[in-house]
């Protein structure tokens, strides 16, 4: 129940300091900003400072959310700031908050220039055209649709187009010529690798922004998603920078489309780079985000 869920996490936060933080000195501050809703601080601190809370879930369609805990804590902050239009019809779909003072904002981007950056092509022994992933290597991130579907794509087509990723190896990666697993990078060389490849990919069912598609973007970079996420099928048809796949099939003839058609590469990277421009500045986030506050102060 709600009651004893409520009940664990005060025995919990007792022995939290960030907790008992909030719980003493709730008075000396007007208003409090919860980052992320699935973790301790969020789930135990926003009740305790409901009536000056405001909510910055990253919610999406995964199993915890479904859990009834979470009905009080979605259902008590003074207002909720949403990253994608997506998490914001799904949080209202399914927690009925509607009532809830919201707006709906996102975050800054501000990659390095790529003419600022070094080629690294040569130190990863990069030779061929490549598409890249950056991030967990983990099934929870759809990489073992990734490895099938690539390998899928390798059969149909000839060409020398390889799959780069960076990032934990959670899963074994295939041993293949042509897939390519660098490791954890470094910011500079993540960047100068997404700076030369030909398109990035991600096929992860659950994202409530990516922060690794705003990049792709901003760097000039179509995208291949996952049209199982609404998130990101959502970033694709509102830029018109990237295509989305939902099986072996989508996703061999979406690559095969892209990687022989430079001209439409580059016509979605721009598109992707103004959409960022437009909507993913720090400037433009900060201003409604600022005016939002402001608005929740006077209430």
């Amino acid at each position: 129940s709600t009651n004893a869920f409520k009940m664990a996490l005060s025995n919990l936060g007792a022995k939290n300091g960030l907790i008992n933080f909030i719980k003493e000195n709730k008075d000396r501050y007007d208003l409090f900003l919860f980052f992320t809703y699935l973790y301790h601080p969020t789930a135990a601190g926003l009740l305790e400072v409901a009536d000056k809370a405001i909510l910055v879930p990253f919610a999406h369609d995964e199993k915890p959310i479904y859990f009834k805990c979470f009905d009080a804590l979605f259902n008590s902050p003074k207002g909720i700031i949403f990253n994608t239009n997506e998490e914001m019809e799904f949080v209202h779909r399914h927690f009925k908050n509607e009532n809830i003072p919201h707006i709906l904002t996102g975050i800054g981007i501000e990659p390095p220039k790529p003419e600022n950056l070094p080629d690294m092509r040569e130190h990863f022994g990069l030779k061929k055209p490549y598409m890249l992933y950056m991030g967990r290597i983990d099934t929870a991130k759809g990489c073992d649709e990734l490895f099938e579907f690539f390998l899928e794509y390798k059969e149909r087509y000839d060409g020398e187009l390889q799959l780069v990723l960076t990032g934990k190896e959670v899963i074994p990666v295939p041993e293949h010529e042509d897939i390519i697993s660098l490791g954890f990078v470094s910011e500079e060389e993540k960047y100068s690798v997404l700076k030369d490849c030909e398109l990035f990919v991600l096929p992860s069912h659950f994202e409530s922004l990516s922060i690794v598609v705003l990049d792709a973007f901003a760097f000039g970079k179509p995208v291949l998603v996952s049209g199982h996420c609404p998130v990101l099928k959502g970033h694709c048809e509102k830029s018109n920078g990237g295509l989305y796949f939902y099986s072996a099939e989508d996703f061999c003839l979406c690559l095969d489309l892209l990687h022989k058609n430079p001209a439409l590469r580059e016509t979605m990277g721009k598109n992707g780079a103004e959409y960022v421009d437009k909507h993913y500045r720090w400037d433009v986030i900060i201003e409604k985000i600022t005016r939002f506050i402001d608005n929740m102060m006077q209430v």
